[in-house]
């Protein structure tokens, strides 16, 4: 009996000066990196940028949504590394196929109560879901559609655009490269299309249907009217950037804009 006692003591004496502390240390830090992670989340949800930079080391680069579809949730998924864990995104579901999809996967570092690296692990989201969005709300205000391209001269990584008044605008942007397409279009009005300079020169750009193709101080510009709309396609490269703009590239987009039309 005294030496089961004593085998009981040395097992309780073995758990608090050695195993029981280190339990307590994981769980205060799983408890730590919970409530940072969870900070973190909320401020994103703010969009609150300053206080998202609280939470993160200053060489932590803070992924971008390229899509302006809402962000309905976020899901945290534990990982086999105590510092790290899955946070897992989704955008709100499409009123039309009634779809929720998965905006990206991110795996979160805390070390020191801050998150010292965030790994995108997936980026799911889709930057022309914005032109979409900008393309059907003009389609339903003005009862029009706009023309829309189908071949870029880059990877498109960014898009965004605007409704101001009757104008239609959208940009078509890689960041990397830093080149910007840019489509305006608007009723057509009875007057000339505007006083254009010297360098502006008369072009065919599909079955008949001529524009004007002139130089810009950053690239180039295509000026033609079509189905009772004027349209101003313009092409532009972008100062420390590498892209080059060329007449061919914004000639060879004009084209394209005729064949999502038949596609359509």
């Amino acid at each position: 009996m005294k030496k089961l006692f004593l085998i009981t003591v040395s097992s309780l004496l073995l758990f608090w000066n050695g195993i029981g502390p280190t339990l307590f240390v994981k769980a205060e830090i799983i408890e730590n990196k919970l409530d940072i992670i969870h900070k973190f989340v909320n401020a994103f949800s703010k969009k609150d940028k300053q206080e998202l930079k609280s939470f993160v080391d200053p060489s932590v680069k803070i992924p971008e949504i390229r899509e302006n579809t809402p962000i309905v949730g976020i899901q945290g998924l534990r990982s086999p590394e105590n510092d790290k864990m899955v946070l897992l995104g989704r955008f709100e579901e499409e009123k039309e196929t009634g779809i929720q999809r998965i905006a990206f996967i991110w795996e979160v570092t805390v070390l020191h109560n801050r998150i010292s690296n965030i790994r995108v692990v997936a980026d799911a989201a889709n930057p022309f879901m914005n032109e979409q969005k900008v393309f059907k709300e003009y389609k339903e205000k003005f009862k029009k559609e706009i023309l829309l391209p189908s071949h870029f001269p880059y990877t498109v990584t960014h898009v965004n655009g605007k409704i101001s008044g009757n104008k239609f605008k959208l940009n078509y942007i890689n960041r990397e490269l830093m080149g910007i397409l840019q489509i305006e279009a608007m009723p057509q009005q009875k007057v000339h299309m505007g006083v254009l300079d010297s360098s502006y020169q008369p072009i065919t750009i599909e079955n008949g249907l001529k524009g004007m193709l002139g130089k810009t101080p950053t690239g180039y510009e295509l000026i033609f009217k079509y189905d009772g709309m004027e349209y101003h396609l313009k092409i532009h490269e972008v100062d420390g950037g590498s892209y080059r703009a060329t007449k061919k590239d914004l000639i060879h987009v004009a084209k394209s804009l005729f064949i999502r039309m038949n596609i359509k």
